[in-house]
This record gives C-alpha cells, sequence and structure tokens, in this order.
C-alpha cells in the first residue's frame, strides 16, 4: 500500500508547513519528503504513523483508505481476508504473512 503523494502535499500545506520544515520535524531532509509527495518512494510504516501524528490526521487517510483527513478505517470495512492479513501483522507473525501475500501474488484472480 503506498502513500498518497498529494494528499500528503495538501495537508502539511494546510497546516502550514514546508517541505524542509515537517523534513526537520520528522529527522530527514526536504527532498525525501519531495519523493514521498511524488510518489517516487513511500515512507516506512513508522514514517507513517509520525506524520500523521504531526500532520493531525489519520494514517488511514494519507494511505488512501478513507476520504476524510480525521476518518479512520473500521473493521468493518475490511473484507475477511483483509482482517486476516491485518491479524497475522498484529500478531507479529511476519513470516505467515509474507507467505500468504506472496501466495496471493503468485495465483491469478480467480483461481483458487
Amino acid at each position: 500500500m503506498s502513500l498518497r503523494g498529494e494528499r500528503l502535499r495538501e495537508i502539511r500545506k494546510s497546516r502550514g508547513y514546508t517541505q524542509t520544515e515537517l523534513g526537520k520535524a520528522l529527522g530527514t531532509p526536504q527532498q525525501q519528503v519531495a519523493k514521498w509527495e511524488n510518489e517516487l518512494q513511500d515512507p516506512s510504516a513508522h514514517t507513517v504513523g509520525r506524520l500523521a501524528v504531526l500532520l493531525e490526521c489519520s494514517a488511514d487517510y494519507l494511505l488512501g483508505l478513507v476520504d476524510t483527513p480525521t476518518e479512520h478505517l473500521q473493521q468493518t470495512d475490511l473484507s475477511e481476508a483483509e482482517r486476516e492479513v491485518v491479524l497475522l501483522y498484529r500478531r507479529r507473525k511476519l513470516q505467515e504473512l509474507i507467505t500468504r501475500l506472496v501466495g496471493e501474488i503468485a495465483t491469478p484472480r480467480g483461481e483458487p
């Protein structure tokens, strides 16, 4: 899942940050913020969380999962398969999670 660069840019500006100021607050160079906004690179999950806190919005908004800055994705918005993936991540069963995701990538849609 990728960060939505345009959303980051818009909310950064609306909160009164320049790229340089936001980078400084995160301990990263302005050029890195520009790469995120231009979708040339994705920040780590940890950094997405820090961005959400600094910019007073939800990480779900920055990732394009919801449409308003303070809205959060609800568990009921997820399919059963998506809930299972989230649970694997939360339980830190990363090897099982990766195996599952690779399996989904390797299996074309519509096939068991």
